[in-house]
């Protein structure tokens, strides 16, 4: 028996191949901006790890007054908490 067809076989296979390559050049545009994106990205990672490399080493002065800085802070805590100590024990009543 004979099968009926809507479409001809030329036109099936000029469809076909036209959405064969519109498949092709969709996946190209994609593969192209999926690369640009992924050398942005390793681009801005590299750019950060490289600038937090750099600006993240400090010289020896810079070294000794941030610890100068710190030891300081540090006694005047200590020197005021002492003080607020001595103060509670000089108003001790003496019965």
């Amino acid at each position: 028996m004979y099968n009926p067809r809507l479409v001809e076989h030329q036109v099936k296979d000029v469809l076909h191949h036209n959405l064969r390559q519109c498949h092709t050049l969709k996946m190209n545009y994609y593969s192209i901006i999926f690369n640009i994106i992924c050398f942005c990205f390793i681009v801005l990672v590299l750019g950060t790890i490289f600038y937090y490399k750099y600006k993240g080493q400090t010289n020896i002065q810079e070294r000794t007054k941030k610890e100068n800085e710190k030891r300081d802070y540090i006694l005047y805590n200590l020197r005021k908490f002492q003080n607020i100590k001595n103060k509670y024990i000089t108003n001790i009543p003496f019965d």
